[in-house]
């Protein structure tokens, strides 16, 4: 990680930097689920735990951080910052305990990231790549303030994207005041 980020509380979830043993504590198991991981790109593969430390070894993120609801300290999911080019970021989440699918916890991973992109991180923009069947992930970037990337703009950018949703920061600053 580039950035050291302290200890953040948002709302009843906070998050610390990922660490080795969260592959154990959960992350493991959600990657090999495919019901968790059937819109990730990562879902036909069986991990390991060596899979796992290697991907975590070999991260080059802003930030990674794993999140943990504050009430009863369950470790629920993920969420990771990383830039894309200078200036644009992007950001993933994974909500990977079902106990927490459907409770709005991608709609407080998304206002977590788009608050470190923009105001810890600097960005002008963030875009973010969405699974074209994942309707739920989609419909809570577009509440959260993202409007649809359409491929003119995409290769303006010079991203290679489809499915995408994009923040920018005087949009951002505009919401803030």
């Amino acid at each position: 990680m580039n950035k050291l980020i302290p200890t953040l509380i948002y709302d009843d979830v906070y998050f610390l930097p990922i660490k080795s043993e969260n592959i154990n504590a959960g992350w493991l198991e959600w990657m090999n689920n495919p019901h968790i991981t059937k819109y990730l790109s990562a879902e036909s593969k069986k991990y390991t735990v060596e899979d796992m430390q290697n991907y975590l070894d070999s991260d080059n993120s802003l930030a990674f951080l794993a999140c943990y609801n504050r009430v009863d300290d369950v470790y629920l999911g993920n969420l990771r910052i990383y830039e894309l080019s200078p200036g644009i970021l992007s950001f993933g989440r994974l909500i990977g305990d079902k106990r927490f699918h459907g409770l709005g916890y991608g709609t407080k991973l998304n206002k977590v990231a788009i608050d470190l992109c923009f105001n810890w991180f600097g960005a002008d923009l963030i875009v973010v790549a969405n699974h074209e069947e994942n309707k739920a992930s989609a419909v809570s970037k577009i509440k959260a303030g993202f409007s649809i990337a359409d491929n003119s703009l995409l290769a303006e950018w010079g991203l290679d994207l489809s499915n995408a949703v994009y923040m920018d920061k005087e949009y951002f600053l505009k919401v803030q005041t």
